[in-house]
């Protein structure tokens, strides 16, 4: 038994696995035998694997009689040797063994008759592999079962798991007689082998093919001619790769022929099956790859289905699937295309395919009846002229090809979009003499009594004048179909000033306003649809596509603050008594008469129907507190800009009123302390959450109202208990206890939570008079009257009275000996805690709270305080070395180590363990490294770290396997 030696004692237990080929019946076959040799050294036997094997694959060979009542025969003389491979090996090696490790010492193998079985296993419990029988008992023994049973350590009955002339061979001499030595022979059989294992066991398993001498040994035990056995899969199939066709399409009667890429092989010929499926209805047989299938007489797809066949191909394979199409190749369109992206009534429209007719004869186009329905042209050009439309609409075109040889397919369509003419602008409004500021106040209505949109991009628009405009003064501008747009001087009125003054308006900026000044007394308006058409005619306005001259005979009376409009939309603008004054309420086609507000530089006095007025609105803000002891606490905010203070006793709120309909933005300038929780805002669904805030889209007439919600959030009470600027110059200075001095690693802050919960202080930071020198990583927990030392940097090593212990994560506190301050932030940078020291800090020392977390401030000289026996810092537990209530002290295992231990392989022992794990600030994982592992045979086996559990001053064994 081998033995192993553990330089630290552990549980320790050895296994390995090996690949083994498991065989059966047949997976080797018997080429040679001698039992004329001196000794069973010099007996031997041959046979040749029939599948690849593992290195590690066992076959036991055994001399034993089969009895089909008892199993194996234990008869002195009997016995059997177990062979491993040593390698792996492939189908149709030869293998030589013979008979020296025969087992008992007792057995021999005989020549006066024998069996020899190769099975796997055990004797018990075989699995026959393969059998050779060479003993004759006159009138007994037989192919079918040999002797019959097992009488004696010469005779053997056939196990049933076995056939002779298959998986077993039963030799005999001339005539039938006993011999002692056999050898399969080339000479007769012929060589070298090559086949499956079935047709080579049929081969060598043929007594036939085997000679014998009944007192010599055959040299080798193998013919030399016989060599390494081919061994093969059997048939080889036909194979198809692909079936091609003479056309790519086919009409009634024209004939088919398929070519087929693939090889026979083994097989005599291609079979071609209807689609009937393969194997059912033959259509042709042929040898050679290029087959005429005849013809179809109708238009449809039809299914072939072709293989090989005959030959040594005991099982056909599957069918390789293809079909014909009968009707020829369908036409193919890949897009429509028209001339024109639009239509006017009586315009030409000319359809494009891109595509092929293939075996199609020409495009046919059907109308918006449906594909197939109405024909309006039939072309085999690609370009075709489809006629024009009379009406405005939106038409549709179906398409396809069409032709006797191809199947009717579904149309492409594609629309066309006839357009109304372009509509002609009517003026219906104007407002030549407003009350407020002229010319700035006068505008232009006109209406678009088109069905389609009308673009004024490019008009230009002028009175009866001498002075011409050097461009158009419309720049841009969309009027839609049945609306109105108010054409104003942009120049001198914004945007948002005109619809402060008049409402909700379409409008379009009119630029040189000025030089067109309309006249109160009376004056021709004209409006040019470009200014090629308006250059050089801004006097005559013979090119005018609209025009209207107003006057002060026949029009209505002038008042000095009204527009006139066009009392009827369908009238003719260019009589004075189809006009009428607007008036506040009034009527008018488009709108309602209205007065005008004093906003935007209007003096609120001007009476028109441009559009809609505005009905002005407010905005109240609300405070709600969760703490009724802070309901008189004022809180700042800001309405776009403006400063307001309420608190939640002011419960009319702070209100804005006579507030045009817009964008209105309120923020909260939230105090320490508190939290903005919500917002109420029953104004719409559109306004939109700003930081500390909202922007309250404000409709026409709204009374919003908004309540900002407020939570009263203490200050938790985490107090700054030490503050170490100035290491001691010598080793006393290593503060982190990595083992070296550093004046800036062993720098520290040290922080206690005196609330009675843990604190989650996850993205709280720690500053000094520069900025940021720390930020608490995730899941950082300061624990209930405990706390956290932040070092420098370093390797803090130690216990630290078991607070959380971290480095700074910027690399560096950065303290300065002569006077700094020290800040704790939450993750809102809110300040929980600051301390400001001077040059006190610089003695060699640290300063901390007297007593530790409720002493009052200032922080004294940590060698001063009471308790601390003159030490000068004491990061993680009070002056006094003693840890905080809340902090959890884990003490590292102490853990020893007998001498060495030499233990047996699968035995175990439960022993200690020499090391000193590295604490880890709490109960959790610890690595303890242990010395090699040593063998009894001198070998070495490498033990890495060994995980191990620990808790408290427990410590969990774990074995290893």
């Amino acid at each position: 038994m081998r033995k192993i030696t553990l330089l630290c004692t552990l549980l320790f237990t050895l296994s390995s696995a090996f690949a083994r080929t498991t065989l059966s019946a047949g997976d080797i076959a018997f080429v040679g035998l001698n039992t004329d040799g001196a000794t069973d050294a010099d007996d031997n036997f041959a046979f040749v694997l029939l599948k690849d094997i593992d290195a590690a694959t066992r076959i036991i060979f055994t001399d034993r009689g089969w009895s089909d009542a008892t199993g194996f025969s234990s008869f002195v003389g009997d016995g059997e040797f177990t062979w491993t491979s040593g390698a792996a090996r492939t189908a149709g090696e030869v293998i030589v063994l013979d008979f020296s490790n025969l087992s008992p010492p007792a057995a021999s193998f005989t020549v006066a008759g024998d069996q020899l079985f190769a099975i796997q296993g055990s004797i018990a419990s075989p699995t026959f592999i393969a059998g050779l029988h060479f003993n004759v008992v006159t009138g007994v023994t037989d192919d079918a079962n040999w002797d019959g049973d097992a009488t004696s350590n010469t005779t053997s009955a056939l196990p049933d798991a076995l056939t002779t002339g298959d998986t077993a061979v039963r030799l005999t001499g001339p005539g039938g007689m006993e011999q002692d030595n056999f050898q399969f022979s080339c000479g007769i059989a012929g060589c070298p082998l090559s086949g499956t294992p079935e047709q080579i066991r049929a081969i060598v398993h043929n007594r036939a093919n085997w000679v014998s001498n009944d007192d010599t040994v055959y040299p080798g035990t193998v013919d030399a001619s016989l060599g390494t056995v081919t061994i093969t899969d059997g048939e080889t199939p036909p194979t198809i790769n692909d079936i091609t066709f003479n056309q790519s399409g086919y009409c009634p009667g024209e004939l088919v022929v398929i070519t087929i890429d693939g090889q026979l092989n083994d097989a005599t010929e291609w079979v071609v099956y209807n689609s009937s499926g393969c194997g059912v209805t033959e259509i042709v047989r042929s040898s050679s790859s290029t087959i005429n299938i005849g013809s179809r007489a109708n238009v449809d797809t039809y299914n072939l289905f072709v293989r090989g066949e005959g030959g040594t191909i005991a099982t056909p394979p599957d069918c390789f699937e293809t079909s014909i199409i009968v009707g020829g190749t369908n036409p193919e369109i890949t897009s429509l295309s028209l001339n024109q992206s639009t239509y006017l009534p009586g315009e030409t429209v000319i359809l494009s395919v891109n595509g092929s007719l293939n075996d199609a004869t020409e495009w046919v186009v059907y109308n918006d009846d449906g594909c197939g329905v109405t024909e309006v042209v039939r072309s085999s050009s690609s370009t075709i002229n489809v006629g024009f439309r009379a009406l405005a609409g939106l038409y549709t075109l179906y398409v396809r090809g069409e032709g006797d040889c191809v199947e009717e397919i579904t149309c492409t369509t594609i629309d066309i979009i006839v357009n109304e003419p372009k509509p002609t602008p009517i003026i219906t409004e104007i407002m030549y003499n407003p009350s407020s500021m002229e010319d700035d106040w006068e505008w232009i209505e006109i209406y678009n009594p088109g069905l389609v949109d009308l673009d004024i991009s490019g008009y230009v628009i002028d009175d009866f004048n001498s002075v011409a405009h050097g461009s158009a003064n419309i720049a841009t501008g969309i009027v839609p179909a049945g609306e109105s747009v108010v054409l104003y001087n942009s120049e001198d009125v914004s945007e948002a000033d005109f619809l402060a003054a008049w409402g909700f308006v379409n409008l379009v900026p009119v630029t040189n306003w000025g030089a067109m000044s309309l006249n109160n007394t009376g004056d021709t308006i004209g409006i040019w649809d470009s200014f090629a058409s308006y250059s050089g005619d801004n006097e005559t306005q013979a090119n005018v596509i609209e025009q209207v001259a107003y006057e002060t005979t026949d029009w209505p009376l002038d008042d000095g603050i009204s527009s006139v409009y066009l009392k009827d939309l369908t009238a003719d603008n260019t009589i004075g008594s189809n006009w009428a004054l607007s008036t506040d309420g009034g009527a008018t086609p488009l709108f309602e008469g209205y007065t005008s507000q004093a906003a935007g530089g209007n003096n609120g006095g001007d009476i028109g129907s441009p559009g809609t007025p505005f009905t002005l609105a407010s905005i109240t803000v609300l405070k709600n507190v969760d703490d009724d002891s802070f309901a008189d606490m004022m809180f700042d905010f800001s309405f776009g800009g403006i400063p307001f203070s309420i608190s939640e006793n002011t419960t009319e709120g702070y209100v804005f009123e006579n507030l045009l309909p817009g964008n209105y933005e309120i923020t909260e300038l939230v105090p320490d302390g508190w939290d903005l929780v919500s917002i109420n805002a029953g104004a719409g669904n559109n306004n939109t959450a700003l930081p500390n805030g909202l922007t309250v889209v404000l409709e026409a007439g709204e009374n919003a109202v908004v309540t900002f919600n407020n939570v009263y959030v203490p200050i938790p009470a985490i107090v700054i208990n030490e503050i170490l600027a100035d290491p001691p110059v010598d080793l006393s200075g290593d503060a982190n206890g990595d083992g070296t001095r550093d004046a800036s690693q062993d720098e520290f802050i040290e922080i206690v939570n005196l609330e009675d919960t843990d604190i989650d202080i996850s993205g709280w930071t720690i500053s000094d008079a520069v900025g940021i020198r720390h930020t608490f990583p995730a899941n950082t927990i300061l624990a209930s009257n405990c706390g956290a030392v932040i070092f420098g940097g370093g390797t803090p090593t130690g216990q630290f009275g078991g607070m959380a212990v971290q480095t700074a994560s910027s690399g560096f506190l950065g303290l300065n000996n002569g006077g700094d301050t020290v800040i704790l932030s939450d993750d809102e940078a809110t300040v929980i805690a600051t301390y400001t020291y001077g040059s006190e800090g610089g003695n060699d020392q640290s300063l901390t709270l007297v007593p530790d977390g409720t002493g009052t401030e200032p922080l004294v000289p940590h060698s001063t305080a009471t308790g601390s026996g003159g030490t000068p810092f004491s990061p993680g537990t009070r002056v006094d070395g003693t840890a905080f209530v809340g902090c959890e002290v884990i003490a590292p295992p102490v853990i020893t180590c007998p001498s060495d231990l030499t233990i047996e392989d699968d035995e175990s022992t439960d022993p200690a363990f020499t090391g000193e794990p590295v604490y880890q600030g709490g109960a959790g994982d610890v690595t303890i490294t242990f010395s090699d592992i040593v063998a009894t045979d001198g070998t070495i086996t490498e033990l890495g770290p060994l995980p191990m559990k620990m808790k408290a001053l427990q410590v969990v064994n774990k074995r290893l396997r």
